[in-house]
């Protein structure tokens, strides 16, 4: 195994996200990965964008909103 406690992953957030047109990836095995992660119990969002394997400015700026949502405040 790699050495992974799973109990230590619980409700960890993970964002993952991909674009509907990708030639790259295939969706299926995403979704298959998607599925092991959620049964880790990790908190998995996925995003889906009209977009193919690049990122893109609209990605990066989700990802920035989900990484800052996740930070604890300093003025709280």
């Amino acid at each position: 195994g790699y050495g992974i406690k799973f109990r230590q992953l619980s409700s960890r957030q993970v964002l993952i996200t991909w674009g509907r047109d990708d030639r790259v990836l295939d969706p299926k095995k995403y979704r298959d990965q998607i599925e092991r992660l959620d049964q880790t119990g990790l908190m998995v969002e996925t995003k889906l964008y009209y977009a193919g394997h690049d990122l893109n400015p609209e990605m990066l700026r989700d990802v920035n909103h989900w990484l800052m949502a996740g930070c604890p405040s300093a003025f709280a």
